[in-house]
This record gives C-alpha cells, structure tokens and sequence, in this order.
C-alpha cells in the first residue's frame, strides 16, 4: 500500500528567498526538522511528518515537505506566487538541467508552465526562457503563471515546438524536453488502460513514437545545446529506456548520458534498468520509495568535440498524440483519451517506422494494429481443394482429348500412305 504522499512547496525565489521563507512559516507556529545526513533517515522523516512540523527536502534546498493534509491554497505566500504547489518529483528535471545565470534554455512542452517559472528562478531572471506551448488553453495558463510569479525572462511561445527554426534559436544551450506521456507515475490519477489495469500496448506505441522524435529533434537541431533533459511521469519503460536506447543510436558520440549518480552522488536508490542500453545511468522517482510521484529523468551532455550528425527535418505536431498534451504532475487532471483518425496504408505494406511523429504517421501505426491475416476455416479448405481437384480433373481432361485427336491424326496419315 503507498503512503499518502507528503504536501511539496516550491519556494519562488524570485519574490522570496528560502530563509525568508523559513522564517515566515516558523512564525505562523510550524517547527523545521533538523536536515537529514542520509536518504534513508530523510525518507523515514518523512514517513513520520506530521502537524506541526516540516522539513527541507534532502536533494532541492528550494523545496520544502510537509503533512500530506496541509492546504496552502488559501496562503498568502500561495496567492502572491511566492509559494509553488509543485511535486518534487516535477522539480527533478529542472534541478538536474541546472541551467546558469545569463544561459539561454529551452522549454519544449511548458505548459502549464510550473518547470518554466522553476528555471526562471533558476537563472533569477538573468538570462533567456523560450517556453513553447501549441494548445490555446493551455498557453493561457502557462501565461498567467509567467505573470503571477514574475517569471520576466520566459518569453511564451504559442506554436509547435517542431516547426521553430532552429537556427533563429541557435543560441540555445540548456534544453528541457518533457514530453505527452502515459501518467502512469502519477499517484491517485485515473489510468488510461484496458479492462486488465494494463496500459494500452497501441497507445503506448504512439506515445513512444512521439517522444523519440521530440528528443531526437532536440539532441540534433540545437548546435550549442550544453546540456539537454528528457523526463516523463511515466513508469513504463516503453516511454523511458527504450526512448533513451533507440535516440543513442543517432547520436553516435556527439552526447554522452551522464549518470545520475553523478548528479545526486549516493543520496538516491532507483535507477534505470541495466537490461537496456541505457543501463542504470538515468533516474527514477517511486511513489512506494521516494514519497512522491513516479517519474523518469535521462541527463544528456554534449561533446563539441564531436560533430552532431545529419537531422532530416520532417515537420510534426507537438499535439499529435493527447489533446490535452502532456500528461504530467503539473496538471493532475485525466488526460483526454487521445483521437486519431484512421488511414489504410496504400497497397498493404506497412513502413518502417519513422522518426517523425506527424498525425498522417500516427494514423497509418493504428492502420497497421487492425490489419489481420486471413486464416481459412475448415469449410473453406475444403471447397478450396475440390476446386483445385476439379481444375486439375479439367486439365487433365484435356490432355487426354489431345491425345487421341494426335492418334486419329496418325492413323488418317498411314491410311493415305498405303493408298499412294
């Protein structure tokens, strides 16, 4: 059974610093516990937490945990951006991009926009967030919350991440790539599976689809991109190691995959599965281990002492997949079931599958799932074997009237021959 999970708070430090913060809660009457030396003893704090106490989260100085039933939603802190709901497991991505003061960074599918204000806060407004949003709505939102924390250096795009020219955002070195996923990491979320609990082997298909061109895309198209982040809130490996193992592929050497451990030294205990490519090398977060929502973080680095290899630009749709385009702990409302049309594939044959994700793709993937064999039933391998008896019977009824006409002919001959 997974324990409730803690309440997680993101300090804005653009309107507040975190001692400040501190502060502030420890006049309204909450108590900090004294800071963990270890992971585990920081776990059982807070499997232990409760009113009137909180603690500074172990790996984000900015994030502090408190009882999984404190509501901040009527805070003061809360209401003026000073104080961001945020997951810690959402917090992740951003930690490990660590983008630096006056650094130009790259938000590929930002709203609704709790990443995006996150590196603002990182870069303390002193450099360049390009946060990228297709959906209206959702762009709506991702603005608003731009405003409310006074995120000043995130510049809202409202377009297709796919269809930025690249050379107009050359300058780009730090880029986060959070992509549609299945959710499935997402405490208390409704899933999106078959009557089994299983997620759905198809949907899965077009999601992995998705992210490995969306990743593919960044790592190719960006020359001067230091460090780049693919995260879902997804537990399956379909969208996690084998997105990771298919890209490093194209990359040749170009990036190296930094492992995580690296990053968080010994303060963190689930990793990628060394049965891929990838090996342990990427994060995981456990909603039954870490206390919080289950995710996946892949670290990329570059080596500019190695060419990037060719990227053939074929277009998308950041969109294609989920109409409510990523489903991730920052909107933990059900995604909508995703609606793709269908389209038969000319003369049978399926095509190999691509890097790009557009929807003609993702339409003819589903086209190919509902092509079955046709299997003869025992009535029908019968009829089909006394037609085959009875063409060759015909045939070799022929052949015998042939025969015998050759005969007569022979003997009309020799009957001429003895009247001569």
């Amino acid at each position: 059974m997974i324990m409730q999970r803690p309440r997680y708070v993101r300090v804005n430090t653009l309107l507040l610093s975190v001692e400040d913060a501190i502060s502030e809660l420890q006049n309204e009457g909450w108590q900090l516990l004294s800071r963990s030396a270890t992971y585990s003893s920081y776990l059982l704090s807070l499997s232990r937490l409760s009113e009137p106490y909180f603690i500074q989260d172990l790996h984000i100085p900015e994030v502090l945990v408190f009882p999984p039933s404190t509501s901040f939603h009527e805070h003061p802190g809360y209401l003026k951006g000073m104080l961001i709901l945020q997951d810690k497991a959402s917090c992740l991505p951003v930690h490990l991009l660590n983008p630096v003061s006056g650094s130009v960074v790259l938000d590929m599918c930002a709203a609704p926009g709790m990443k995006a204000t996150y590196l603002a806060a990182k870069l303390q407004n002193n450099g360049k967030v390009y946060a990228v949003e297709i959906d209206t709505k959702r762009f709506d939102t991702l603005c608003s919350l731009i405003e409310k924390t006074q995120s000043s250096c995130v510049e809202p795009i409202n377009q297709d991440t796919l269809t930025l020219d690249p050379k107009q955002y050359s300058q780009v070195e730090y880029i986060l790539v959070d992509p549609s996923c299945s959710g499935s990491g997402i405490v208390d979320r409704p899933k999106q599976s078959d009557t089994d609990g299983k997620p759905e082997p198809e949907r899965l298909q077009n999601l992995q689809s998705f992210q490995v061109y969306l990743l593919r895309y960044a790592l190719l198209n960006f020359p001067n991109a230091k460090r780049i982040i693919y995260s879902t809130c997804s537990l399956h490996p379909e969208e996690n190691e084998q997105v990771i193992d298919e890209v490093l592929t194209d990359i040749r050497q170009a990036y190296r995959l930094v492992p995580a451990r690296e990053l968080l030294g010994d303060t963190w205990i689930n990793f990628s599965s060394e049965e891929y490519n990838c090996t342990d090398k990427c994060l995981y977060s456990k909603p039954d281990v870490d206390f919080c929502n289950g995710f996946f973080v892949a670290v990329f680095e570059r080596d500019f002492a190695v060419a990037l290899p060719m990227c053939k630009r074929k277009g998308g749709n950041v969109n294609s997949i989920d109409a409510n385009v990523g489903a991730n702990v920052d909107t933990p409302a059900p995604a909508d079931d995703e609606t793709v049309s269908r389209k038969r594939k000319k003369r049978g044959k399926r095509k190999k599958r691509e890097a790009s994700v557009t929807d003609e793709q993702v339409k003819n993937q589903q086209g190919d799932a509902e092509f079955k064999p046709e299997v003869e039933n025992e009535e029908q391998v019968k009829k089909r074997k006394k037609e085959v008896d009875t063409c060759l019977s015909s045939d070799n009824n022929r052949e015998e009237i042939s025969n015998e006409k050759q005969l007569e002919r022979r003997k009309e001959k020799k009957k001429k021959k003895k009247r001569l």
